[in-house]
């Protein structure tokens, strides 16, 4: 990275080691560590320097990424890191300041000349560790986010072939807006451009593809610092702006897009409550009609059987008048409990149909099959045995009704419910607790 008094504009390696941390436990940190401190030995030991001068410098770095690493939240996801609400003041505070600030120090307190320190001699302390501190603040933002960004599965969704005009087009303005603004003189006012190109690059597309497009900035200017020898102040003065926007701008768009999700979830929950019945759970009368409309609709266009069971709680007025409206609606319960523990598909519909009835909606189904089902369903209510001392069984069985049939253009959903509900009624009339029904390839189209 370009240098400034003999100091880097940016420095990016805490924030590597920083962002590495964030996504290991805790237990391997100090393997870290001592790597890292191993690998920043390393390279004081490249240029002659004293011990101590070593040390100090070592103490700054590892210093600096502690801090940051222990206050702010594991990453474990991006998502999820991003709706932590401590995040931003942490990552503000701890990674961009106290971090920084204390590395500062230690580089600030070594002579003006000497090795790991900010080479200008004309520079008093203070403005030592302001050129430090920016450098390393600006570092941690870009490559903490950069790292933890790129090594996210869900990145790479920008690239996929349908979005890859969108983020290619905009990563090229970015990049190219950025080098266009340096080399028109880089003014306070026209860095504000390419900042407000990352702007709307993280409402279109989001923290992802911003933090890359400014790690693409990064590029464009440290090509153009290198080549032109610009001042160190205008690119520092665009990383900041850069990061003090995009940082607390993405954070409250995930924010915001959470939000979003999580009332869609609660929208989604609240429709699916209000077509269920709420006394034994399962779907009501409003959900059967719709999705037999629908599945009556498939049918007409793919030929193919529409099947439906409506079940009956044999002298159900009786049970409600001998044992109390309470038992009754536990009757209930327990028989929609027990239908929808018996297999079935998972496009069948069981529901509530009104009192005492339920239905059983089997698209695709017909002829035996359905028949087989009804049996099933009967007999596992009948095996049951809870008592009904006024049924002639003496407990609670249930007679069911099945009619199958292929609709044609000119039929309608009532004619099945009919056949269903006639084939119901023979099954009370032959005894309860039976199965009777209908396969029906015919148009019914006045269904008594």
């Amino acid at each position: 990275m370009p240098s400034v008094n003999g100091w880097a504009i940016c420095t990016p390696q805490n924030g590597v080691v920083l962002a590495l941390l964030l996504m290991t436990r805790r237990k391997l940190w100090p393997w870290i560590v001592l790597g890292y401190a191993a690998a920043l030995s390393q390279g004081e030991k490249a240029i002659p320097s004293s011990p101590h001068l070593t040390a100090l410098e070592i103490f700054g770095n590892l210093a600096e990424v502690g801090i940051a690493a222990f206050t702010l939240p594991p990453f474990r996801n991006l998502k999820q890191w991003l709706q932590e609400r401590r995040l931003l003041p942490a990552f503000l505070f701890y990674a961009m300041i106290l971090g920084p600030l204390l590395m500062a120090l230690t580089v600030a307190c070594q002579a003006p000349g000497t090795v790991g320190s900010v080479t200008a001699t004309s520079l008093n302390f203070w403005a030592r560790v302001r050129i430090v501190a920016l450098a390393e603040a600006l570092g941690v933002a870009l490559a903490t986010s950069l790292v933890l960004v790129l090594l996210n599965s869900e990145t790479y969704k920008l690239f996929r072939l349908r979005a890859l005009p969108q983020t290619l087009a905009l990563f090229a303005i970015s990049g190219s807006s950025t080098w266009l603004v340096f080399q028109a003189g880089s003014s306070p006012l026209l860095l504000l451009v390419p900042v407000a190109i990352l702007v709307i690059i993280a409402f279109r597309l989001g923290l992802r593809a911003a933090v890359i497009a400014t790690a693409l900035s990064t590029v464009a200017v440290a090509i153009w610092v290198l080549q032109f020898h610009g001042p160190a102040a205008a690119p520092q003065t665009y990383f900041a702006l850069a990061v003090l926007v995009i940082l607390p701008l993405s954070v409250t768009l995930a924010g915001k897009h959470y939000i979003e999700d999580r009332l869609a979830d609660a929208h989604g929950e609240l429709d699916k409550l209000k077509s269920l019945d709420r006394l034994t759970g399962v779907p009501n009368r409003k959900r059967f009609d719709l999705v037999l409309d629908r599945e009556w609709q498939r049918a007409t266009r793919d030929p193919k059987h529409v099947a439906l069971l409506m079940v009956d709680v044999d002298d159900f007025d009786l049970f409600n008048q001998h044992y109390g409206p309470q038992a009754g609606d536990e009757c209930l319960r327990l028989v929609a409990a027990r239908m929808t523990d018996q297999p079935h598909r998972a496009y069948d519909l069981i529901s509530r149909y009104d009192g005492g009835r339920f239905t059983v909606l089997l698209p695709g189904a017909s002829g035996e099959a359905v028949e087989r089902i009804a049996e099933e369903f009967r007999a596992e209510i009948a095996a049951q045995e809870w008592p009904h001392e006024l049924s002639p069984f003496e407990r609670v069985t249930v007679s069911v009704g099945w009619a199958a049939m292929v609709p044609t253009e000119h039929s309608r959903p009532d004619a099945l419910i009919a056949a269903a509900e006639t084939a119901l009624r023979q099954a009370r009339e032959n005894g309860k607790n039976r199965v009777e029904g209908v396969n029906a390839n015919v148009d019914l189209t006045n269904p008594a």
